[in-house]
């Protein structure tokens, strides 16, 4: 039921449609009235920019081959293996840093996760250096 309610159900070419587009690109004419109401403009302004920078970098990948399926999987390897450059370098740089301490947070996770298993099999408990070897 809620899928019908979704982005994809509304008519192209609807205000709410165009309203959206405008947000996800960071059109300042549909940022003005959040201004207005006293919340903090120069925040607004900087997240519509980022949001813009990474739809834009999407839309780039997504028209430099037609046939790719393009997904955040995609996107999380294609731009944590390439070298950021040209345009779009500073968003790319952003979703490297983002995708590495993603994945340091993973490993992290992983680790404590075995150390838990590991130290449940000795109730009794382990001194530090035999946990860690």
């Amino acid at each position: 039921m809620l899928k019908e309610m979704g982005p994809s159900r509304l008519p192209l070419d609807g205000e709410e449609a165009g309203l959206l587009r405008a947000f996800f690109l960071g059109i300042e004419d549909v940022m003005t009235p959040l201004l207005d109401k006293g919340i903090n403009g120069a925040e607004i302004l900087r997240q519509a920019a980022e949001r813009r920078a990474t739809l834009l970098a999407v839309l780039e990948v997504a028209a430099a081959d037609p046939q790719l399926a393009v997904s955040s999987d995609l996107l999380r390897w294609l731009w944590l293996e390439t070298p950021a450059e040209g345009p779009r370098a500073e968003t790319q740089k952003k979703w490297q840093a983002f995708q590495s301490g993603d994945i340091v947070r993973i490993a992290y996770e992983a680790i404590l996760g075995q150390i838990q298993r590991f130290l449940e099999d000795h109730p009794a408990g382990l001194s530090l250096s035999v946990l860690v070897d």
